[in-house]
């Protein structure tokens, strides 16, 4: 079953955050603290992190997926790197301080060498992040690279498109 704005909002109100309905439009429900991104805020966004890329060399990209396999396949296209190295982790919620980290695949990030682009759309407050770069052999340059980030993030990335306060994301593919 997908992921949608309504499980969102169960999910808000799961987690006790303020979910005040505050408009409607088009069946899409505003709550609160959910901030829309447009496409055309995103393919900026996405064309600005490339300025800031293009004239470094980087030999892989990892993407952290979903979301940041979509960066990926773009910046490796116009880099013209022929592919990228997506990898599944998530983090789950269980309570304000118990956190479990999901593993789905990693692929082969474990036999990265060279200089590397980790890339993910949003970061909390970085522990996918965190996980992701421990896989990595240390031996490998590393740059991290994500779209949206908290401003309370524990970790802070190389590069960013814009730093966020306390909102929830909602991308353009996103349903």
């Amino acid at each position: 079953m997908p992921y949608t704005l309504e499980k969102k909002e169960k999910k808000l109100k799961k987690n006790n955050l303020r979910n005040e309905v505050i408009g409607l439009t088009c069946k899409t429900i505003w709550v609160n603290r959910l901030k829309r991104i447009s496409w055309e805020e995103y393919t900026h966004l996405l064309e600005q992190l490339y300025e800031k890329i293009k004239l470094r060399s980087f030999d892989n990209i990892v993407g952290i997926g979903r979301g940041g396999c979509i960066l990926a396949s773009y910046l490796a296209s116009k880099l013209g790197l022929p592919l990228i190295h997506p990898v599944f982790i998530r983090h789950h919620i269980k309570s304000d301080k118990d956190v479990e980290i999901i593993v789905h695949d990693v692929g082969q990030i474990e036999t990265l060498t060279g200089s590397v682009l980790i890339v993910d759309d949003w970061m909390e407050k970085g522990r996918v992040m965190n996980y992701t770069l421990n896989l990595i052999p240390k031996e490998a340059r590393i740059t991290t690279l994500v779209m949206f980030c908290k401003t309370k993030s524990e970790c802070k990335p190389d590069i960013f498109g814009k730093y966020i306060e306390d909102d929830i994301i909602l991308f353009p593919y996103d349903p």
